[in-house]
């Protein structure tokens, strides 16, 4: 298996499930964060993130994360289409 759309039906369901709780929840922690007045740092182009989420952040696209963390956390920086996003997640 090589991530989650490789599922049978009975199993993406609760994965989409899962990943639309995990989304807002992995969002609200970063706003949080900025919100404390932890530093932060553009990490693309509409997205900043608190400095401590930068390892995070590089981690999903450069590290060798099991496919459902990372199908998670990038649907939390990259838009969730599960839930109907279309577009990548801003937060300045």
């Amino acid at each position: 298996m090589h991530g989650p759309f490789d599922l049978s039906d009975d199993l993406r369901m609760p994965l989409i499930r899962f990943t639309n709780r995990a989304v807002p929840l992995i969002r609200q922690r970063i706003e949080l964060y900025k919100q404390a007045g932890v530093p932060t740092m553009v990490v693309r182009k509409g997205l900043r993130l608190p400095v401590v989420w930068e390892a995070n952040y590089e981690a999903v696209y450069l590290g060798e994360l099991p496919w459902l963390i990372s199908h998670i956390v990038q649907s939390a920086f990259l838009g969730n289409p599960s839930a109907g996003e279309t577009k990548p997640w801003t937060s300045i």
